[in-house]
């Protein structure tokens, strides 16, 4: 993430379920004001993911919608992509509320995965969009917020479905530079074959 901004990203890995779950999040706006809305958000987004009980992420979003209308003035809204990325069962289940995109390079994906979804904190019965994929060694997954996707539309870059760290490299370099017109943040991860566990590791 780069500087005092309206984007976020976390993620928490939970060992005993064998599940990596996280966000990436963008709220309307810049500057101090967006920032506290920012962290008030992070913090609802949190205490989902924390709860003990296995939910679906449409419930979490739905809540979440909920919360967040109380925290917005007009003209004010959130965007958000949640994943959950289930190693155990060889599974990834992605949530879009305004973030339309990212980019996978998987069995099933090569390149820009669309991802349909209602921003949080506007409507109360809002839809949202969810797509669920399996995945394997191998694979790689890039989340990010729009100021990454503005970037990415301009350099027409040619993302590498082989080469994780040198594509990382070129979104950061993206997404840190003074001319573009959003903030930006993104959240990228590659998944690798590891000693202890049946599967795979992040």
């Amino acid at each position: 993430v780069h500087g005092v901004s309206g984007d976020a990203i976390s993620y928490k890995w939970l060992p005993e379920q064998e599940r990596l779950m996280g966000y990436v999040m963008d709220i309307t706006g810049h500057g101090i004001a967006t920032a506290l809305q920012t962290a008030t958000l992070r913090a609802l987004i949190d205490r989902e993911l924390s709860r003990n009980e296995i939910r679906s992420q449409a419930d979490i979003l739905r809540r979440l919608n909920t919360d967040a209308a109380a925290y917005f003035h007009e003209g004010s809204f959130a965007a958000l992509i949640l994943f959950d990325l289930d190693l155990r069962h060889g599974l990834l289940k992605c949530a879009g509320a305004g973030i339309y995109e990212f980019i996978a390079f998987s069995g099933e994906y090569q390149g820009v995965v669309q991802i349909p979804g209602s921003f949080l904190g506007i409507m109360r019965d809002a839809e949202f969009g969810f797509i669920e994929m399996p995945i394997q060694a191998g694979d790689k997954f890039y989340f990010y917020t729009d100021g990454v996707a503005d970037q990415l539309g301009l350099a027409k870059i040619q993302t590498q479905p082989q080469n994780f760290s040198e594509t990382c490299e070129q979104l950061n370099r993206l997404s840190s530079q003074q001319h573009r017109r959003d903030d930006a943040a993104g959240l990228f991860f590659e998944v690798r074959l590891s000693r202890d566990t049946s599967f795979a590791d992040v």
